[in-house]
């Protein structure tokens, strides 16, 4: 009896994660911008994984008309820097000290350097627009430290 329960409560549960992500299919197909459609597709996806969420990937982008289109591009992976752990410096220092700190801690390298600060922003930017923002001026900043004003108004 306890195991008929059981397979019971995994049948109930399967069907909430069913009904859930067809909703929020709803959702998102009222998004009209592809662009838009594909990022919060993205994030969800994401959710759906952290939280467990039981559906079928291929199936799910179908629906929202995004199974033709490179998923893996927007949601690149963590990679750790051959760097100086930052220790709390990119939230801590102000601009110019960060661009600073950079510019030393990756000898000058703008590949790193801006590889970096990319990380931080793609990381950061739904969940705290004003850090991500924040890296964008560093960006900036580096430029200028580094005498490159070829860059600035890009």
């Amino acid at each position: 009896m306890k195991f008929i329960k059981l397979f019971e409560e995994f049948i109930n549960e399967a069907g909430r994660d069913t009904e859930m992500v067809n909703g929020i299919i709803d959702l998102l197909l009222k998004v009209d911008d592809i662009d838009n459609r594909k990022e919060m597709a993205v994030d969800t996806i994401a959710d759906f994984d952290a939280e467990g969420v039981e559906y079928n990937k291929g199936e799910f982008l179908s629906k929202l008309g995004l199974s033709g289109l490179e998923m893996n591009e927007a949601r690149p992976e963590f990679h750790h820097s051959d760097a100086p752990d930052a220790e709390g410096r990119f939230k801590d220092l102000g601009i110019k000290d960060l661009a600073a700190w950079l510019i030393k801690t990756r000898d000058g390298d703008l590949k790193r350097i801006s590889g970096s600060l990319t990380q931080q922003v793609v990381f950061n930017r739904n969940e705290d627009p004003k850090y991500a923002e924040k890296m964008e001026k560093v960006r900036k900043e580096v430029y200028k430290q580094l005498d490159r004003t070829d860059l600035l108004n890009k």
